[in-house]
């Protein structure tokens, strides 16, 4: 049966929009952490500047640890239900020691330095930074195989893996080389060292969302997003600088007490008839005379209609910062994508109470809480939604569709606990639907043939996060 689904940001189906704005969906985020560090080799730190998902029946995680005096780790565990995690241990800190993996250092006195605390079992998988894996059945050109790109002082590197934790490091690394973008006003050079890739199957490639940098009016260097694609995850284009912080940005930062803001990275994924990304925002304070920057980094919905060129949905934060001293108060990433179920959205995200760049000031490298690994949960094409306070829209209808199902949202509770939504259809007497409704509610109406092809939604403080129409 032939359907059509409309998945908010995507406006292109839609008319007649009075009253409406689109807003993040609602992210439920776990209290405490799912994961935390603990065992010697995940150092101070469990954070997803990885990736996580699901396959054969099992939850997958690679997150970054950083451990003292070596460097930065992955670790791999593993979960049944996505809550509960296990650690197996696969490896063996020699091997590590030894120089067999790619690591971000390049000095032989740290890796000798690595403790013998280290040298038995661990669930090491690689020693990369910004470690992104790609699962053996998204249909790409290597079907069976585990694919993780990640970096290094050398650059992005590409390698592949039957089990996912033990990696084949391909000959042309690195796949895209280290870039040092110079900044003449200040002496300082910054480097490409986050890329986010991801299998777009719609056009069968890779897509790459990179660092990049670019300096701004006022000479400040401003973190950027920077496109490059592949057809085999290792001869990958130019890097291109495509999607520039600026005013907008900048006024979000004003408006929590800090001064600009760059795109610290930019986790993405197809979706619907385009690309939704998770916009790691990176709210600036203050540039260090001989250092990086301070401040704090939240998340943002950002969407696309070629993965290329890209553009926020909302000033309201996705997954934003909570109130200082809990965790997760400054620093918020996201995985590099969500975790599709049947009937609901999973997105994983690690929290850090200090902040960014604050150790090179004096202030803590850790906070109250250990940097650790939380999910929050939306329903089922949860991520955004068009809302209206007291408004509506108007959906054309395609000759010989025949029903449609409505998800709706709702956060502002009225009196009786809910808020009020009415369907309507031109040319038929009444409403095909007029009730109150709560969040997550999915409506399926069947559509009148005598009536007119275009259905209106009117809503009082709710929205809505899809619909589907079928013949």
């Amino acid at each position: 049966m032939a359907q059509r689904v409309v998945l908010f940001p995507d406006t292109r189906d839609i008319e007649d929009m009075e009253g409406c704005r689109l807003r993040p969906g609602r992210a439920v985020k776990t209290e405490s952490p799912v994961l935390a560090p603990t065992l010697p080799c995940e150092g101070s730190a469990c954070y997803v500047y990885g990736s996580v998902f699901k396959y054969r029946g099992w939850y997958r995680i690679w997150h970054q640890a950083v451990i003292s005096n070596f460097g930065d780790a992955v670790c791999h565990s593993l979960s049944r239900d996505g809550y509960i995690w296990t650690r197996p241990l696969f490896n063996n800190g020699k091997d590590l020691k030894a120089g067999r993996a790619p690591t971000v250092s390049t000095l032989t006195e740290e890796l000798a330095s690595w403790p013998t605390l280290y040298a038995g079992k661990n669930n090491i998988a690689a020693c990369l930074h910004n470690p992104v894996v790609i699962p053996p059945d998204c249909g790409d050109p290597y079907p069976g195989l585990y694919k993780i790109m990640g970096f290094t002082s050398q650059g992005h590197v590409a390698g592949f893996s039957e089990n996912g934790r033990r990696f084949r490091y391909v000959p042309e690394n690195p796949v895209i080389p280290l870039t040092w973008y110079p900044n003449p006003n200040t002496g300082k050079q910054w480097a490409n060292d986050v890329g986010i890739p991801f299998w777009d199957g719609g056009r069968r490639r890779y897509v790459g969302l990179i660092k990049t940098y670019e300096i701004d009016g006022e000479g400040r260097t401003r973190r950027c997003v920077g496109y490059t694609e592949s057809p085999d995850m290792v001869g990958w284009y130019p890097v291109e600088t495509t999607w520039v912080p600026g005013l907008a940005e900048d006024a979000i930062a004003a408006a929590k007490g800090f001064k600009w803001a760059d795109f610290y990275g930019l986790p993405a994924f197809p979706y619907g008839n385009g690309y939704l990304g998770f916009l790691w925002l990176f709210l600036i304070d203050r540039e260090l005379p001989k250092g990086t920057h301070v401040g704090k980094i939240e998340v943002y919905l950002a969407w696309s209609q070629d993965a290329r060129h890209w553009e926020r949905i909302s000033d309201e934060p996705f997954l934003g910062n909570p109130p200082d001293g809990e965790w997760g108060c400054s620093i918020i990433h996201t995985a590099s994508v969500p975790v599709r179920e049947r009937d609901h959205e999973k997105v994983y995200f690690s929290g850090c109470d200090a902040l960014h760049g604050g150790w090179e000031v004096g202030l803590p490298s850790l906070g109250k809480h250990p940097v650790s690994i939380g999910v929050a949960t939306l329903p089922k094409n949860g991520f955004c939604r068009l809302w209206a306070e007291d408004g509506g829209f108007s959906v054309p209808l395609r000759e010989g569709e025949r029903s449609v199902l409505i998800t709706f949202s709702s956060d502002r509770q009225t009196p009786d606990g809910r808020t009020l939504v009415k369907v309507l259809q031109e040319g038929v007497e009444g409403s095909l639907f007029e009730e109150n409704v709560k969040e997550g509610q999915t409506v399926l109406l069947r559509l009148a043939r005598e009536g007119k092809r275009l259905l209106r939604v009117a809503l009082r403080g709710c929205g809505v996060y899809a619909i589907t129409l079928k013949e």
